[in-house]
């Protein structure tokens, strides 16, 4: 919908462009306003897309109008109306960029083609500031912004309120649905609806939308739900919506981003199929911090390239957080578990042809329910864990994969070069030497360095003490525990924790 602001001090003028522009689908009449400086002050708060203005009008006239906009910075595309046919005025309306010049008295039929070539030009312009804006959002959105995008932060007013609205849908068809025919049809509800300032983009199969300094309570969203869900269904299927809270500034997106998603998920298992988070019946946590100890199974298992190992690990941990825990924390389990496979046949090399990261990520955080997310990453996971498989003997040999194996179980507790030789009836020279050949590490190193990399997992949660940490992890002493972590990363635990405690 393009918003139109009608400038004439002339009444009969005025109002006759006024009802043309009412009547004209695509168009929106804002205002109308009598002279200049009204029609600045009405410019400056109703921010129009299309300005029909005079040129001859008291206190201001159409050229003072424009120059005071311009230096403003105001964007809005204007064309100018005038019974004269002066130079100086077509010479002005062209340094100003002026969308186009009519002469008085004025013919409907060039009434009618000027608002449709504003609205073509309008439209191709929305279309490129939209694909900017949802680049800028979407690193927003990760916490990626460089200081190369404040500036862009800044042009798109990053104190107004925002929320997040995460979408998904299903036509009953095996691929899903259309998610760009979608991602057109919101726009469309968007417009109808009288959204100004949004964004609607695709992301990892979802529908994410963006409200910018617009409404966004309870009951205007429910309008933007109803037609999605009708939509849906009109294509034989379904659809979900998680809401996220209404956040003051750019800054804080990423949350009401986590909890758009967090709402979605519980969404999809409700009847009604949409979900605010502020209604959400539970305490929102951080996934990572409850799943971090299953993941440690999950990724020893992987260490053997044991297929049976890895899907019985990963099928009966998703059990149990069905029970228990939140659809959220359930697809950021899988979806971790994926990137950990994925991870491992990268490193190898033994990636099945068939798959396509952005594919598998893309299909796991659209899977319409935990059922059909789980034989999404069966799909996924069968066929890499045997790839996987097929190359473990190119590894470590069997006694040092069940050492490693070993190691990742229970990296927590005393496990000394003795303890690992009394365990496996190795000589403790013979061991040291055949571990490092098969590892390249040194045996006191590795698990140094294992102990470190879940203390860094456990320390970015900001859910534990260091005292904790470092009993986690198999350290009995937190200074000690500091000391290593130290000279492993330069920096103390607490300094590393501090990096991520705002996040």
């Amino acid at each position: 919908m393009i918003m139109v602001i009608v400038v004439d001090d002339e009444k009969v003028i005025r109002e006759g462009i006024g009802r043309f522009v009412k009547e004209t689908e695509g168009f929106e009449l804002l205002q109308t306003c009598e002279n200049g400086v009204s029609a600045y002050d009405a410019i400056r708060e109703k921010k129009p897309d299309l300005v029909i203005c005079d040129i001859m009008m008291p206190k201001w006239d159409g050229i003072q109008l424009i120059g005071a906009c311009r230096e403003q910075d105001i964007t809005c595309e204007f064309v100018l109306l005038s019974g004269y046919s002066e130079f100086e005025y077509a010479r002005a309306a062209i340094r100003y960029q002026v969308l186009d010049y009519i002469n008085k008295p004025i013919n409907p039929a060039l009434l009618k083609k000027m608002l449709e070539d504003a609205q073509r030009v309008i439209g191709n312009k929305n279309k490129i500031r939209k694909k900017l804006q949802s680049t800028i959002y979407d690193k927003v959105l990760e916490e990626e912004v460089m200081s190369a995008d404040e500036e862009h932060i800044e042009q798109l007013q990053q104190q107004m309120p925002h929320r997040v609205l995460a979408v998904n849908g299903y036509d009953g068809g095996k691929n899903g649905w259309d998610t760009e025919k979608v991602r057109i049809y919101c726009d469309e509800i968007l417009q109808k609806q009288t959204y100004e300032q949004y964004i609607v983009y695709n992301k990892n199969g979802l529908i994410i939308i963006i409200l910018v300094g617009v409404d966004t309570r309870e009951h205007a969203i429910e309008k933007i739900w109803m037609e999605l869900l009708a939509y849906a269904k009109g294509q034989g299927g379904n659809a979900a919506m998680g809401i996220g809270d209404t956040v003051s500034g750019m800054r804080e997106i990423p949350t009401s981003y986590r909890k758009a998603k967090a709402a979605l998920y519980e969404a999809q298992c409700r009847e009604d199929r949409c979900c605010l988070f502020e209604r959400l019946p539970y305490t929102y946590k951080s996934p990572g911090s409850i799943y971090a100890r299953d993941i440690s199974v999950v990724e020893s298992a992987l260490h053997l390239q044991n297929r049976e190992q890895v899907l019985e690990v990963v099928q009966e941990t998703a059990d149990r957080y069905k029970i228990s825990l939140p659809p959220y924390v359930i697809y950021s389990f899988i979806q971790k578990c994926a990137k950990e496979i994925w991870n491992l046949c990268e490193e190898n090399t033994v990636l099945p042809t068939e798959f396509e990261q952005k594919d598998i990520f893309s299909k796991l955080t659209a899977a319409p329910d935990t059922e059909r997310l789980m034989e999404r990453f069966y799909s996924f996971a069968v066929p890499a864990c045997k790839a996987l498989e097929q190359i473990q003997g190119k590894h470590y040999g069997g006694t040092i994969d069940e050492v490693i194996n070993y190691i990742h179980l229970n990296y927590t507790q005393d496990i000394s070069t003795q303890k690992i030789c009394s365990v496996f009836y190795f000589n403790q020279s013979y061991f040291s030497a055949l571990f490092k050949s098969k590892t390249g590490s040194n045996y006191n190193d590795y698990v140094t360095n294992l102990r470190i990399a879940k203390a860094k997992e456990l320390l970015k949660s900001g859910n534990y003490k260091i005292s904790e940490i470092s009993a986690m992890i198999g350290y009995n002493s937190s200074r000690y525990f500091s000391k290593v972590f130290r000279a492993r990363t330069g920096e103390l635990p607490q300094e590393y924790k501090n990096h991520f405690l705002n996040k």
